[in-house]
């Protein structure tokens, strides 16, 4: 960035970007539409109304002209226009995942883009959308990241307050109940951007309200919610929404007739009929036609509608709902006419339909691309040192007896929390595995591991596959798999290693047993550690000791897991199978 892009200039002269994050360091609830009067959920990211309404409250004016002058040019007037904060992938900000990607059934990692469906012969497999809500914006090692921002519930009970529990007053009035909350976990980070219209000017005064402590999101902040969170607003102001983006359109000078390329709505779309002035999402087509005077016709679209719903906290009254093109939905184009490159720039700082200052109409102009995509599922990203202190852990009981009982509900908590995060570890290692071994030798090596139903046995189970697997190719000694069984093993990778390498690795000593079953889960190997830190009742130590004592037995289930996955992409015809 050059100078006048630094924060020091009083008056933007072009658009710019005001890129910032913000670290949960509490639970946050956003309030989605639900159907039951006593839950509440949350959406999946951090609306532009939100930022916009925590702006207002901290620039909140007082008597004088110049503050009321302030409020009414930073909020008002739409010279700031506020856009989502969506999770942060590969190190920036995500955008919704394409409503045109399609993986199949056994394979949702390699998607293919619905977008290009006359110009491509699909696989014969039942297609399903992707394994996430967000995408990050590039590609890393040939992979997207993909992601859903992870959520928490919890169930509270209404008391009476005079009684301390919940009840019925004299009259027969009900004075309890029993609700519950979705949130977003703590430890998330979510990249935003406000979006500086030429000529606004006293930008600092913006900066200081995004950093003011608290900033005031989400509902319920006096039962603990959404009241910690971490604002970090980057020094320098970017030219575009998104600052690397995968498929952009080459800055040239026009875009040539007969072209064809993509528009990807990165947020909700509000349109209005131009006719009948009703809310209609399908608006979208004849005012984009329109915006660019007719130079463009539309060869196909892949897009959905979702309510749009809000509530007004100074009126006390909900926002009419409206129905909106979601995120995500994209259409391919093609030129009628040469287009100059400046007309499409300008049209994408301007955004399309309504309520764009709460950052709905945001698009992005994309290559119209053919390939296939590989995704990576991940976790989103968390930052464990600015967590909010844990509550205070669960006493040890004195009766052995209630301890037991406590340790074996830990015990079953933990067990289940980890088998389900190693099901996703094995998706990620099996997506795009080249050269699956025969589903006879998986079958083979799947026997081996039927006798562990405890530590004791999965332990005897992992050391009879480490010796199958530890015989040399023409070795006199038969106890091992023979030379084709292990040319199978050494012919199908899991990422870097071979699944011989991998097997060994996860089966055989030194190591100690948990710190094995870690190394194997890489990349995705955080994610399995942070689990005493999410799923304890007592303390951490106390969890970690109870995946200790487990390894063995959770090693045995990922390789079982694995190697049912590699059996049924052979099935379906995409492993491989020689």
């Amino acid at each position: 960035m050059g100078a006048k892009s630094k924060s020091k200039f009083k008056q933007v002269d072009a658009h710019r970007y005001m890129h910032y994050t913000l670290t949960l360091r509490s639970p946050l609830i956003l309030g989605a539409r639900s159907g039951d009067p006593n839950s509440a959920g949350t959406m999946m990211f951090i609306p532009g109304s939100t930022i916009r309404g925590a702006i207002a409250a901290a620039l909140r004016p007082g008597n004088d002209e110049k503050s009321q002058e302030e409020f009414r040019r930073l909020v008002l007037s739409g010279s700031v226009r506020y856009l989502h904060a969506y999770p942060e992938l590969a190190g920036a900000r995500s955008m919704p995942t394409p409503l045109s990607w399609r993986g199949t059934k056994h394979n949702a990692h390699q998607v293919y883009d619905l977008a290009g469906a006359h110009e491509q012969a699909w696989p014969e497999a039942a297609l399903v959308g992707p394994a996430g809500s967000f995408v990050s914006t590039t590609a890393q090692s040939g992979h997207f990241e993909i992601a859903t921002p992870t959520q928490g519930a919890r169930f509270h009970n209404q008391r009476d307050r005079i009684k301390g529990r919940p009840g019925a007053n004299e009259s027969g009035e009900s004075r309890g109940a029993i609700f519950g909350y979705e949130f977003l976990e703590p430890g998330q980070v979510f990249h935003g951007a406000l979006q500086l219209v030429p000529g606004t000017n006293n930008v600092k005064s913006l900066r200081n309200a995004l950093e003011q402590q608290p900033l005031l999101l989400g509902r319920s902040r006096r039962g603990g919610y959404g009241g910690d969170i971490v604002v970090a607003v980057e020094k320098d102001y970017g030219e575009n929404e998104y600052v690397h983006l995968a498929d952009r359109l080459k800055n040239e000078a026009e875009l040539p007739r007969g072209c064809e390329f993509r528009l990807l709505l990165t947020s909700a779309y509000i349109g209005r009929n131009p006719i009948t002035g009703q809310i209609d999402p399908t608006a979208l087509v004849s005012e984009i036609t329109t915006r660019l005077q007719g130079t463009v016709e539309v060869l196909s679209r892949t897009w959905n509608a979702e309510p749009i719903a809000a509530f007004n906290r100074k009126w006390r009254l909900p926002v009419p709902d409206a129905t909106a093109l979601a995120a995500g939905s994209v259409l391919v184009l093609r030129a009628k006419d040469n287009i100059p490159m400046a007309s499409l720039t300008a049209l994408e700082h301007a955004g399309l339909g309504e309520r764009r200052i709460e950052g709905y109409g945001r698009i992005a102009w994309l290559a119209h691309h053919k390939e296939v995509r590989q995704l990576r599922t991940v976790a989103p990203k968390a930052e464990s040192s600015t967590l909010r202190q844990p509550a205070p852990p669960l006493p040890k009981h004195t009766d052995k007896a209630h301890q037991a009982v406590l340790d074996g509900i830990a015990g079953r908590i933990l067990l289940d929390a980890a088998k389900a995060e190693l099901e996703r570890i094995a998706t990620d290692l099996v997506s795009g595995a080249p050269n699956a071994p025969t589903n006879s030798l998986i079958g083979r090596i799947r026997t081996m591991l039927r006798s562990a139903v405890s530590e004791d046995t999965a332990t005897v189970a992992l050391d009879a596959v480490a010796k199958a697997c530890a015989r040399k190719k023409g070795s006199a000694d038969m106890t091992g798999f023979r030379d084709s069984a292990l040319t199978q093993l050494e012919r199908c990778h899991l990422g870097e290693p071979t699944l011989l390498d991998w097997l060994k690795a996860l089966s055989a000593p030194p190591s100690p047993p948990w710190q094995r079953l870690l190394t194997a889960c890489n990349p995705s190997q955080d994610a399995l550690a942070r689990l005493k830190d999410q799923y304890f009742i007592t303390t951490p130590i106390d969890a970690q000791s109870i995946l200790n004592k487990n390894a063995n037995a959770l090693s045995v289930y990922l390789i079982d897991v694995v190697l049912a996955d590699l059996a049924r992409a052979n099935r379906s015809g995409e492993g491989g199978e020689t």
